[in-house]
C-alpha cells in the first residue's frame, strides 16, 4: 500500500487537494493537524478493475480565521497570516479504533483559487501555479490577477504591496535609467509583500518602467501610467482570487442611489378612536453607481474578479472607506476589441443605516473639536 498522489507543498483551498493510495482494501484514517487543533476522517477503497483505490480531497479541512495585515512602507516585508501550514497523518484502520501509522505530508495552504479552465490547461501541460510562475523567480511570481505575463501595467494610484512566496534569493530593482535598489535575501518559502510604491520612492524623479531582477537577472517589470487629471477618480480594494489585495482605479462618473429597505407600517388607535398608520425608520445602504471609466481588452479578467471578490473596499478622494458588495448587471466586451469599452458598475454598503446625518468634518474652525479638546468650554 503506498500515497500515490500528492498536492504540491502549496495549494489554495479554492481548488481540489487530493491525495490518492493503492493497493488498500482496509479503511483508510487521516488526521489533520493545523496548528495546536487537529480533525480526523475515516476514508473506504473502491475498486477500479483488479485495484484498491482511496481518493480524498481534504481542501474543506483548511479554513483560514484571520486576515493577514498587509504593511506598506518597506521594500519588502515578511507577512504574517497568509499562509496556512498543515500536516496530514496516515493510518491504517478506522480512527474509532486503534490506527496504524504509515505515512506523513507537511503542505501549505493558502487562500484562494485558480479558475477550473486554468487548473485543466496547466495540468494538461505538466504544470501547476506553482510550477507555472508563483514559484518560479524566473517568471512573474506575484498574486496577482491583473496578469501572468512579464509586463505589469498600471496607474500610480494603484500600487499596493504585492505578495509573493521569496525564494531566497536577493531581489534588485532598476528603473529605466538603470538605478538600482537591492534588497537582502529573506528565507526561502516565507510569504513576503513587495511595496513598489516604496520602491517608486526610492528612483529619479518620472520613472516609469521597474524592472525585477531576483539576484541581478530580469524576470518582469512594472509599468507604471501617469495619472490624468480626472474630475472624479476612485480606488476599488479587493481581494483577488490567489487571496491578496489588489487595487483598481475608476474613472467614470459616480452618482449616489441609496436603496430603502422594506418599510415596517403598522395601524394605531389615535386619542379619536380612529385608527392610523405608523411605521419604524426605514433603514438605507448606501449605492454608488460608477463607470469603471474605458478599459482595454486585457483590463476585463481583472475587474471581472474584482466584481466576484469576497472582500471589497470603497475608497473615496476625501479618505473614507467602506467595506461594499460590487455587481454589474451587464458585462459585455468583444474578443477582439477596436476600442476601449467602459462597465457600470453598483457599489453597494455592506452595512445598513437606520439614521442619517450629515458629513462629520474636523478642521481648525469647527468649534471646540480640535485635537487638543480636552472638555472645557472657552
Amino acid at each position: 500500500m503506498s500515497v500515490t498522489k500528492t498536492p504540491g507543498t502549496y495549494s489554495f483551498i479554492g481548488n481540489s487537494i487530493i491525495f490518492e493510495l493503492s493497493d488498500e482494501t482496509s479503511p483508510i484514517s487521516i488526521q489533520i493537524i493545523i496548528g495546536s487543533e487537529s480533525d480526523w476522517a475515516s476514508y473506504y477503497p473502491f475498486k477500479i478493475g483488479n485495484q484498491w483505490h482511496v481518493r480524498m480531497n481534504i481542501s474543506d479541512y483548511l479554513n483560514f480565521d484571520s486576515n493577514a495585515n498587509i504593511p506598506e512602507g518597506a521594500i519588502i516585508t515578511l507577512l504574517q497570516g497568509f499562509n496556512l501550514p498543515y500536516t496530514i497523518k496516515f493510518f491504517r484502520g478506522e480512527y474509532k479504533g486503534n490506527p496504524i501509522l504509515f505515512d506523513q505530508f507537511d503542505g501549505i495552504a493558502l487562500r484562494g483559487g485558480i479558475s477550473n479552465q486554468s487548473f485543466r490547461k496547466l495540468w494538461e501541460n505538466g504544470y501547476d501555479i506553482f510550477t507555472y510562475r508563483l514559484g518560479s523567480y524566473f517568471d512573474q511570481f506575484l498574486f496577482t490577477t491583473r496578469t501572468n505575463g512579464k509586463e505589469i501595467k498600471l496607474k500610480k494610484a494603484e500600487l499596493y504591496p504585492f505578495v509573493f512566496i521569496h525564494f531566497g534569493l536577493p531581489i534588485t530593482f532598476r528603473s529605466e535609467s538603470g538605478t538600482e535598489i537591492q534588497t537582502e535575501a529573506q528565507p526561502a518559502g516565507t510569504i513576503c509583500a513587495m511595496d513598489i510604491r516604496a520602491v517608486l520612492g526610492e528612483m529619479p524623479a518620472g520613472t516609469k518602467r521597474i524592472d525585477v531582477c531576483p539576484q541581478g537577472d530580469y524576470s518582469f517589470h512594472f509599468l507604471i501610467q501617469e495619472e490624468r487629471k480626472l474630475e472624479e477618480k476612485y480606488l476599488i480594494r479587493f481581494r483577488n482570487s490567489l487571496g491578496a489585495f489588489e487595487m483598481i482605479e475608476v474613472t467614470g462618473r459616480a452618482n449616489h442611489a441609496p436603496e430603502f429597505l422594506n418599510e415596517n407600517s403598522y395601524e394605531t388607535l389615535t386619542d379619536f378612536d380612529f385608527y392610523e398608520e405608523r411605521r419604524s425608520r426605514v433603514k438605507t445602504k448606501g449605492v454608488i453607481e460608477v463607470e469603471t471609466g474605458y478599459k482595454e481588452r486585457k483590463d476585463f479578467p481583472f475587474i471581472m474578479d474584482m466584481i466576484k471578490s469576497d472582500e471589497i473596499y470603497f475608497l473615496c478622494p476625501d479618505g473614507d472607506s467602506f467595506r461594499c458588495h460590487v455587481t454589474a448587471e451587464s458585462v459585455q466586451y468583444r474578443n477582439f476589441m477596436t476600442e476601449s469599452t467602459s462597465i457600470k458598475l453598483k457599489i453597494r454598503e455592506v452595512t445598513e443605516e437606520e439614521f442619517s446625518m450629515p458629513k462629520i468634518e474636523f478642521s481648525d474652525d469647527s468649534g471646540i473639536f480640535y485635537d487638543t479638546f480636552d472638555e472645557t468650554f472657552n
